[in-house]
């Protein structure tokens, strides 16, 4: 933090450094969620593949019907993550749009402008 004397400066670089640290926090939870999906999704592609060859235990049986419960929870923590996250890109991109709308209209707002106008006399 050093070269930030004034207080809106301070409160500025904190509340970056927080949001980076947040950003880093929900990928690595994020990343978690799908690890876990897919290591659920094989484990249950095993047990299909074992029950063609033989007839599955009970604690196997047991076994992938709450693997493919999980499955579904984890499926609707990441779906709604997507959705969170395309309404973010939405969001930026909506700013982005603004901001080259009102870009466009100040300069056609200058280049419109009179700045006097000449009458007869002079």
């Amino acid at each position: 933090m050093s070269g930030h004397y004034e207080p809106f400066h301070k409160l500025f670089h904190k509340l970056g450094e927080t949001a980076k640290a947040l950003r880093q926090w929900s990928n690595s939870i994020i990343s978690d969620v799908r690890l876990q999906l897919l290591m659920a999704n094989e484990v249950i592609l095993r047990l299909d593949v074992a029950q063609e060859h033989r007839q599955l235990s009970e604690e196997e049986l047991h076994l992938r019907m709450k693997l493919k419960r999980w499955i579904l929870g984890l499926a609707v923590v990441e779906r709604a993550r997507q959705n969170q996250m395309s309404r973010i890109t939405n969001l930026n991109l909506g700013d982005a749009n603004t901001k080259h709308f009102h870009r466009r209209v100040t300069a056609r707002r200058r280049k419109n402008h009179i700045q006097h106008i000449k009458k007869e006399q002079g």
